[in-house]
């Protein structure tokens, strides 16, 4: 099989296992698993990944920033709605904020 053929491959299913996640595993095993084996096939020298890598900087903090503020919300709105469920203090049966 030729070079192309197997990169392919590789780069479909590991963009596969990003999409489906499989096993209930994070999104970034999938990726790294692919890269990792792209380079123990010989297909992408050691020294091409890490330059891939190293001009990624921009990229991965923008998902950074994409992705902290939704999840810091969620976590606020979670911790709210348990609250909620609590049984009210007296603080808060005469008013108060019960946060």
């Amino acid at each position: 099989m030729s070079p192309h053929v197997i990169t392919w491959t590789v780069a479909a299913l590991a963009t596969a296992g990003v999409i489906v996640r499989p096993l209930n595993l994070p999104e970034a095993i999938w990726a790294v698993a692919g890269a990792v084996l792209l380079v123990a096939l010989g297909l992408i020298s050691i020294s091409d990944a890490l330059a891939g890598v190293a001009k990624g900087t921009d990229v991965y903090l923008f998902l950074f920033g994409m992705m902290l503020p939704p999840r810091s919300r969620a976590r606020k709105d979670c911790s709210r709605g348990w609250r909620r469920l609590q049984p009210a203090t007296p603080k808060a049966r005469r008013g108060g904020c019960s946060c």
